[in-house]
C-alpha cells in the first residue's frame, strides 16, 4: 500500500520482553522521556512472534519474497501512512549496527548470546520499508556468515530471538537479540581491529558496522553515541 507523506505517523514502540501497560511500565518509559499512549503513540507487543518467524524464513523464502509480509506486520495500524510494498528505494536503506556479545551468565535471561543496536535513518512513508529490508538483510548476511563454514551444524542456524523497536518521524531505534551469529560478529570484530578509529566505539567499548559497508557517515562518533542513547532508553523501558 502506498504511504501518504502529508499524514503524521504514530510513534510505535514495540517494547523488550515487558508487558508495556503496567504501572512499572509507565513509571519507566515517563522516567526515560517516552510519550505517553494516545494518538500519536502507541505501546505494544502484537505481532511480536509473527515477526520473529517471519525473519528467520529469509534464508529459505528469500529477502523480495518476504518483504510485503514483513512490512504489513512491523506497522499494521499504519498502513496509509507507511509504504509496505517493495519501492527500489526501499533497498537502499542505511543502517548503523551497535554489536554486543552478552555475557554467558546472561543469556538465558536475554535469551541469545548476541545484541544488535540498529538506527535507521529514515522517513515516512519509507520508514517500514527502509526497517524490513535492514532486518531481513542482516539476518540474510549473518547466517551466510554461519554457513560458509565447511562443518557447520545445521541444527544451530543463527535466528533471530527477540526485538524491540521504535518507529518515529526521523528514524528507527531497534535492538535484536540473536543466537549464533559468532561468525557474523567475529567479521564485525576484525574489521573494529583492523580499523578501530572508524568501526569501534570507545566510550560503548563496541564494534561497529554499517550498511551499505562504505555508508561512512554513520560512523561518525557522535551519531554512533546519539543512537546508542536512544536505543538503551528502549532496551530499559
Amino acid at each position: 500500500m502506498d504511504g501518504n507523506p502529508a499524514v503524521a505517523p504514530p510513534l510505535l514502540f514495540f517494547l523488550f520482553l515487558r508487558n508495556p501497560r503496567t504501572r512499572l511500565a509507565n513509571r519507566r518509559r515517563r522516567l526515560r522521556g517516552f510519550p505517553d499512549e494516545g494518538p500519536r503513540a502507541e505501546y505494544t507487543t502484537h505481532n511480536r512472534d509473527h515477526i520473529l518467524s517471519t525473519i528467520n524464513r529469509v534464508l529459505q523464502d528469500g529477502i523480495q519474497d518476504l518483504f510485503p509480509a514483513l512490512s504489513i506486520l512491523l506497522a499494521p495500524r499504519a498502513l496509509g501512512i507507511y509504504q509496505t510494498h517493495a519501492p527500489a528505494a526501499a533497498f537502499r536503506a542505511r543502517a548503523l549496527f551497535i554489536w554486543r556479545r552478552v555475557p554467558q551468565h546472561l543469556c538465558r535471561r536475554i535469551g541469545g548470546e548476541f545484541v544488535v543496536a540498529i538506527f535507521v535513518p529514515t522517513t515516512p512513508p519509507l520508514s517500514v520499508a527502509h526497517f524490513a529490508f535492514i532486518l531481513l538483510n542482516l539476518t540474510y548476511r549473518s547466517i551466510h556468515s554461519f554457513i560458509e563454514d565447511y562443518y557447520f551444524d545445521p541444527t544451530n542456524i543463527p535466528r533471530l530471538k527477540n526485538l524491540a523497536y521504535a518507529l518515529t518521524p526521523s528514524a528507527v531505534h531497534a535492538i535484536a537479540v540473536f543466537s549464533n551469529i559468532g561468525a557474523a560478529y567475529e567479521e564485525v570484530l576484525s574489521q573494529a581491529i583492523a580499523t578501530p578509529a572508524t568501526h569501534f566505539c570507545d566510550a560503548i567499548r563496541a564494534p561497529l558496522s554499517v550498511w551499505p559497508p562504505d555508508e561512512c557517515e554513520l560512523l561518525n562518533p557522535d551519531v554512533v553515541l546519539e543512537s546508542y542513547t536512544q536505543i538503551r532508553a528502549l532496551a530499559t523501558v
